[in-house]
């Protein structure tokens, strides 16, 4: 069954307060280096925890460290379970952004938690969806 929009924001968030940011350590602008997928920790960035499981290789996330719109136009939303494929590419970049940005995450008691700044991009996402429509 496909998911809505609002369903693929709230496992985004709820994937990176509960588990973290799939980031590559090191230096890191204000976007942060985002891996699709990281085999070692089980879990991948926002999209990445949507691409299919044959996509969900450390190989796939080294070969592809385009932006998503490059990605998906290059690889078709095929490489997305098919409960999260949607042909709306400015939503799934805006859900990646909210993964990499680090100016949208903060520390709260050690764990992640939206910062304001990364609350006032959620309530963009959710203008997003209230005018392009939550179903996929």
């Amino acid at each position: 069954m496909k998911k809505t929009k609002t369903e693929m924001l709230s496992e985004v968030i709820s994937n990176i307060t509960s588990k973290g940011r799939c980031i590559v350590t090191g230096e890191q602008d204000e976007f942060g280096a985002c891996l699709y997928w990281n085999e070692s920790l089980g879990y991948g960035c926002a999209i990445g925890n949507f691409l299919k499981p044959e996509y969900q290789t450390d190989k796939f996330a080294e070969n592809n460290l385009d932006y998503v719109k490059p990605l998906v136009y290059e690889q078709s939303v095929s490489i997305l379970k098919p409960e999260y494929q949607t042909e709306d590419i400015i939503f799934l970049t805006m859900l990646q952004d909210l993964h990499d940005e680090n100016k949208n995450w903060t520390l709260v008691d050690g764990n992640l938690s939206l910062s304001d700044y990364g609350q006032e991009n959620v309530d963009y996402i959710l203008n997003h969806i209230e005018e392009s429509g939550d179903e996929l």
